[in-house]
């Protein structure tokens, strides 16, 4: 008998993922590649750009890649945080790995060694939920529970600019942000960041 774990409206097997939804609604997924116990709660996941990686989040403090093939972790947990990891996000290129924590930190690791780079991005004066890397690696941006959306320079550590504002609700704590593409215009390149939260609006900067 195949063994189904069961969370909510969810029914998880060794051969698919089946969840149900409100008025009838089903989602159901033919194959599941693995089921992998990470031993703590996980608070955020995404893929690497060309599929082979997993990178994890959790309230152990942890940043954890994965083989999307095997299941299993590649090399030992990334420490430094000290306090649940919120956020996880891979670079385009696939080489560095990006993670936001409730220690109001925003930390940059490398996917090859493991290794934290540079010190950790201070600035944030609460819980960072959200972060994302710009198209051409060279900017993070991370949205938190200060109200605020950063745009930080990858190289230097340094933040850019002041702070984005807008937010003004408590939940916008649930911010997410992501960047589009720079829009080029003769010498001159732009970066356009949008960011939402559940104080039901968008908001869309641009910087350059």
């Amino acid at each position: 008998m195949t063994s189904v774990l069961q969370k909510g409206k969810s029914k998880w097997n060794h051969s698919g993922v089946k969840v149900e939804r409100s008025r009838g609604m089903e989602i159901q997924w033919e194959r599941t590649l693995h089921l992998i116990h990470v031993g703590s709660e996980v608070q955020s996941v995404a893929v690497s750009p060309n599929g082979d990686q997993v990178v994890s989040g959790s309230n152990d403090n942890t940043v954890r890649i994965w083989n999307v093939q095997t299941g299993q972790q590649i090399g030992d947990p990334l420490h430094g945080h000290t306090d649940w990891v919120t956020s996880v996000a891979f670079s385009p290129d696939g080489q560095q790995v990006v993670s936001g924590s409730y220690d109001e930190t925003v930390r940059i690791w490398n996917v090859q060694t493991g290794q934290q780079i540079r010190d950790p991005l201070h600035g944030h004066t609460s819980r960072v939920i959200s972060v994302a890397f710009s198209p051409d690696c060279q900017q993070v941006v991370s949205g938190s529970w200060d109200h605020t959306v950063r745009i930080w320079n990858v190289q230097t550590g340094q933040q850019i600019g002041d702070p984005l504002y807008g937010h003004t609700s408590r939940k916008a704590s649930q911010a997410q942000v992501t960047l589009f593409e720079p829009q080029v215009t003769g010498d001159a390149q732009t970066i356009w960041t949008a960011w939402g939260s559940q104080d039901l609006s968008i908001f869309l900067g641009q910087h350059g």
